[in-house]
């Protein structure tokens, strides 16, 4: 399974998790906190230049913390982290 999801698209990838999310988790919210992800993701992809400013650098670490709350909520559901 896992090498079969390393050649996903990551929009393929979003949809796996909204389908694995917990009915009490609002879908509408999953994919607004997935947005600045995504185009940082793609930002990254694509090779240009994603933190380049005082501004973007900013940009870039709001996005990070957000990608690591996520992943904390996600290993704290699972009963991993507490």
């Amino acid at each position: 399974m896992i090498e079969t999801l390393l050649f996903t698209q990551f929009a393929d990838k979003k949809t796996l998790i909204v389908k694995q999310l917990p009915s009490n988790r609002s879908r509408t919210a999953f994919e607004r906190s997935m947005k600045p992800i995504e185009a940082l993701r793609n930002k990254i992809a694509h090779a240009s230049e994603y933190a380049n400013t005082p501004e973007h650098s900013r940009e870039l670490c709001k996005t990070v913390r957000e990608l690591l709350q996520l992943e904390i909520a996600q290993l704290q559901m699972k009963g991993q982290l507490r």
